[in-house]
């Protein structure tokens, strides 16, 4: 299963912005079943509508879209799986450290 941080950055990757609450509707029901709570959102169809109505952008429900078939190539796939996290996670690094230098750069022009 992918973690939230990928799912993110696949979404930037694909729609150029990332879908945070798609993400949490469709595994929402993580909280009452844990690890097999793929059994509930996590079909085309129903990701797609659940992704559909987590946000108002018309993009949202290929966002769901996109999530259900990350999870199940990432389920079926442990290389693509630790590719895809360690991709994400030197995304996020660099995002970060990209903020930080025009925070930087914004101060020394006062």
């Amino acid at each position: 299963m992918a973690k939230h941080r990928s799912h993110r950055y696949t979404d930037r990757l694909i729609f150029g912005r990332s879908f945070p609450q798609v993400h949490r509707a469709i595994d929402q029901p993580y909280v009452f079943l844990g690890r097999k709570h793929r059994a509930l959102f996590h079909s085309y169809p129903q990701a797609y509508l659940m992704g559909a109505l987590a946000t108002l952008d018309p993009r949202g429900g290929l966002a769901g879209l996109l999530h259900a078939w990350v999870d199940k190539q990432c389920s079926k796939d442990k290389p693509f799986r630790q590719w895809l996290e360690f991709s994400a996670r030197q995304n996020a690094f660099w995002e970060k450290q990209m903020r930080l230098w025009r925070k930087l750069q914004k101060k020394l022009r006062r």
